[in-house]
């Protein structure tokens, strides 16, 4: 599920650059003040839980402070 997420994602992105740019800059910001790691296979090989939040861009044309900004997806649902 997770994964066809982040496809669809990317397939947004791949159409809509501004918000390609926007989603890297917010990507780049939550690495730096240690928010979110990037993920690593090799990380992964003994099976530790790991978490996997959605999120999109929106673009508030009107707004003076923050022409973009982040929703995350904590109640999507998911397939078990």
């Amino acid at each position: 599920m997770a994964l066809n997420r982040y496809k669809l994602l990317e397939q947004k992105l791949e159409r809509q650059q501004e918000l390609r740019g926007a989603d890297s800059k917010f990507m780049r910001e939550y690495e730096y003040l240690n928010h979110m790691q990037l993920f690593h296979q090799s990380i992964n090989n003994n099976r530790s839980k790991l978490n996997f939040l959605p999120h999109f861009v929106v673009i508030k044309e009107n707004s003076t402070t923050s022409k973009h900004i982040v929703v995350f997806e904590a109640t999507g649902k998911i397939s078990s």
